[in-house]
C-alpha cells in the first residue's frame, strides 16, 4: 500500500524501547482529550420483513416464504439497481402486483392461483425451489442438481439484457468441484420456452416461458447467495480478480431482474443510479498514510480544484512514531488539511495507526480517547494497544477537532483490511459511508447497504462504496491508464460508480495518471466526494416509488425520507410533460426525468398517449 523507507526500519528498536517504557511521544496540543461520548453497538436483531412491507401494487412484489432465509442481500441489490420493491409474506398480497419474485421456495399451495395469475398477464420469477407440478408452467423438464462452475448467457439472454463485454456474458460460479455453486440444470424445455443462460454442461440455467398473456422466469441457482457472498466480501468462488478489473457478476443478475420488471409492468418507474442522469459517478479518493503524502496532497488538491472536481482525502491521524512511519499528524499536517478542506475537498478517516492487522484487532470497549489511546505497530504482524473502536473513534475525533464544521462521515481502513465487526463499529462511532472493499471483490460496481458482521441478516445504516481502480502494488501507475479508461467505459454503460484510489506519495506517475485519466470525463461523468455521493445515494436508497395509471396520465408518488437533488427517474419513453407538487421535475430525454424535491411525499403527473 505504501513505500517503505530504511529510516523507518532503523527506528524500530528505539520505538520499541519507548513503547515498553510507556514514553511514546504524544502531542496533547493536537486536541483536548476526547471523544467524551462512548460508542455502543446496536442490539443484534435480524431485520424483519415488515421493514419493507410498505408500497403499492406498481412495485415488484418479493414473496419471502421463509423469513429466516438470506433475503436481505436481494433487497439491497434491487434497491441499488433502482427497482422499487414491496416484501410480502402471503401469496394473495403478492398476486395483486404485476411482477412477483418468489424466494426461497414456491409451495404446492400456490398451484391453484399462480397459473391464472400468469395467464392473465402477470410475470412470475422463481429464484429458489419449486414443486415438480410447476414444471409445465415454468417450461422445464429433466432437472439435475450438480455443482456448477460456469454460466454463459445464450443469445436470447445477451440481447435481452444488452450484454456487451465478455465478462458480462460469461460468469464464474466456482473454482472447483468443492468450491462451486450448487445449481439445477434442465435438459428439456417445453415448446415455446427459451433459455437465457446455460451451465458448462449445456443444461439450461435460466429459462423464460410465455404462458397466456404473461411470462415466467426460473433460475436454477441461488441468486441471493451470489449477491450475499459479493456484498459480504466472501466471493472467493466467483471473482476472477481482486481489484482493478471488471467483475459485473452481481450487476448482471440485478440488471436482468430490472429488465424483467420494466418490461412486464406498464407502471414501472425505476430510480437512476447517477446524479444528474450522467452515465458514470466518479469519485477521486486519496489515502494520505505516509509522511510525504501530506505535503504532496496540496498539489493534487490544487489540480482537482482547477477542474472543479471535489475529492476525498482519507487522512491517517498518525501521532505515534512506529514501524510504519514517523508521527506526521502534527500542526503542519493540520494546516495542510485545513487548506485542502477550504478548497471544497472532503477530509475523511483512514484510521490512527494504519496497522496491517486491522482485521484481527479486538473490538475495544468504545471508550478509547485521545491522548491515552496509543496504538503501536511493531511490524507487519504485530500491533499493540490498538482496537477497532480506537482506530475509528480517535481518528474521527482528531479530524473533527481540526475541522469543527466538517463532520467526518466516511472511513477507509488501511490495507483495505476488514474486520467482520467493522459495519456495526462504524455505525456505533457515527460514520455513515465506508470504502473498504474492491468492486471486483464484491461483484458489483454499485454502492450498497451493509449488514452486521456481513452476515446478511441485520441491515445497518452504513453504505459501502467499493474501490474500482487503485495504485496498490504497481510500479509506474501511468501504465494502467488504458485499462483504467476501458474499465470506466464498461461501467458507464449501465450507470455504475467508479471509485479511484491514489496514494499521493509522489508528484510523478501518480499525478500524471490522475491528470490524464480524469480530464476526458470532466463534463461527461458526475464527480463528487465520497461523503457527498454517499448522502445522495442514501437519500435515493431510502426513497419509495409508487405509480398509478389513468387512460390519460401517470401519477408517480415519491416518498422521500430525506431531501434529494438531481435524482433521475427512468419512466416509459412515451410519458411526457412532468408536473411536480413540490420541487422541480424536468425531462432529460425520452424515458428520463430529473427530480429535485424536499423531504416528504411528492407527486409527479405525466401525460400518457
Amino acid at each position: 500500500m505504501k513505500r517503505r523507507h530504511l529510516s523507518i526500519i532503523l527506528c524500530v528498536p528505539l520505538a520499541l524501547a519507548l513503547a515498553r517504557a510507556g514514553q511514546l511521544p504524544r502531542d496533547k496540543a493536537l486536541a483536548p482529550p476526547g471523544p467524551i461520548e462512548a460508542s455502543r453497538l446496536l442490539p443484534d436483531l435480524n431485520t424483519p420483513c415488515s421493514v419493507y412491507a410498505e408500497g403499492e401494487a406498481s412495485r415488484m412484489a418479493l414473496l419471502i416464504t421463509d423469513p429466516d432465509s438470506r433475503w436481505l442481500p436481494l433487497v439491497h441489490g434491487l434497491k441499488a439497481i433502482g427497482v422499487p420493491i414491496q416484501v410480502v409474506r402471503d401469496l394473495a398480497s403478492a398476486l395483486k402486483h404485476r411482477v412477483v419474485l418468489v424466494y426461497p421456495n414456491l409451495s404446492p399451495a400456490a398451484l391453484y392461483e399462480v397459473p391464472d395469475f400468469v395467464e392473465g398477464g402477470g410475470t412470475l420469477i422463481v429464484l429458489g425451489e419449486f414443486h415438480r407440478l410447476f414444471r409445465p408452467l415454468l417450461g422445464v423438464e429433466g432437472g439435475q442438481l450438480a455443482h456448477r462452475r460456469k454460466l454463459d448467457f445464450d443469445p436470447a439472454g445477451i440481447g435481452y439484457i444488452g450484454l456487451v463485454d465478455p465478462a458480462e456474458r460469461h460468469l464464474r460460479l466456482g473454482l472447483s468441484e468443492e468450491s462451486s455453486l450448487s445449481g439445477l440444470g434442465w435438459t428439456r424445455l417445453a415448446p415455446g420456452a427459451e433459455r437465457l443462460a446455460s451451465y458448462e454442461d449445456g443444461s439450461a440455467a435460466i429459462v423464460r416461458q410465455h404462458k397466456g398473456l404473461g411470462r415466467t422466469y426460473v433460475f436454477g441457482f441461488n441468486v441471493p447467495t451470489i449477491l450475499y457472498r459479493g456484498q459480504s466480501g466472501r466471493d472467493e468462488w466467483f471473482a476472477r480478480a481482486y481489484a482493478n478489473d471488471f467483475e459485473p457478476t452481481g450487476d448482471v443478475f440485478l440488471r436482468l431482474l430490472a429488465r424483467i420488471y420494466t418490461e412486464a409492468n406498464p407502471a414501472a418507474v425505476t430510480l437512476g443510479t447517477v446524479p444528474q442522469g450522467k452515465p458514470l459517478a466518479m469519485l477521486v479518493t486519496h489515502d494520505v498514510d505516509f509522511m510525504k503524502s501530506v505535503g504532496y496532497s496540496s498539489t493534487f488538491a490544487e489540480f482537482e480544484r482547477s477542474l472543479g472536481i471535489p475529492a476525498t482525502y482519507f487522512l491517517q491521524t498518525k501521532y505515534v512514531k512506529d514501524y510504519e512511519d514517523a508521527a506526521f499528524f502534527d500542526a503542519r499536517a493540520m494546516a495542510t488539511m485545513q487548506k485542502i478542506a477550504a478548497m471544497g475537498h472532503e477530509v475523511a478517516s483512514h484510521s490512527v495507526c494504519h496497522t496491517p492487522v486491522f482485521a484481527s484487532l479486538p473490538l475495544g470497549d468504545g471508550l478509547e480517547r485521545f491522548p491515552d489511546y496509543h496504538p503501536f505497530v511493531q511490524d507487519r504482524a504485530r500491533t499493540t494497544g490498538a482496537s477497532i473502536f480506537g482506530e475509528l473513534r480517535v481518528s474521527k475525533y482528531l479530524i473533527e477537532s481540526m475541522l469543527p464544521d466538517r463532520p467526518v462521515v466516511a472511513f477507509r481502513p488501511g490495507y483495505l483490511a476488514n474486520p467482520v465487526a467493522l459495519p456495526q463499529a462504524l455505525q456505533a462511532c457515527g460514520y455513515r459511508y465506508v470504502s473498504s472493499l474492491t468492486a471486483a471483490n464484491v461483484l458489483t460496481h454499485f454502492p450498497y447497504q451493509q449488514n452486521r458482521d456481513r452476515r446478511g441478516a441485520q441491515e445497518l445504516p452504513i453504505y459501502e462504496f467499493p474501490v474500482t481502480m487503485s495504485d496498490i502494488d504497481v510500479g509506474d501507475f501511468t501504465l494502467r491508464l488504458p485499462a483504467a479508461q476501458a474499465l470506466a467505459e464498461k461501467i458507464a454503460r449501465y450507470g455504475g460508480a467508479y471509485v479511484l484510489l491514489i496514494h499521493p506519495n509522489n508528484l510523478e506517475d501518480k499525478l500524471r495518471f490522475e491528470q490524464s485519466f480524469v480530464k476526458p470525463w470532466v463534463g461527461r461523468a458526475w464527480f463528487g466526494t465520497l461523503g457527498g455521493f454517499g448522502q445522495w445515494w442514501e437519500a435515493r436508497d431510502r426513497a419509495g416509488v409508487d405509480v398509478s395509471l389513468s387512460p390519460e396520465a401517470a401519477t408517480i408518488r415519491l416518498t422521500l425520507p430525506l431531501p434529494i437533488a438531481d435524482l433521475p427517474l427512468c419512466v416509459p419513453p412515451e410519458w411526457t410533460e412532468p408536473r411536480i407538487s413540490q420541487g422541480s421535475a424536468t425531462s432529460l430525454e425520452p424515458g428520463a426525468v430529473l427530480v429535485s424535491a424536499p423531504k416528504g411525499i411528492v407527486t409527479i403527473s405525466m401525460k400518457r398517449p
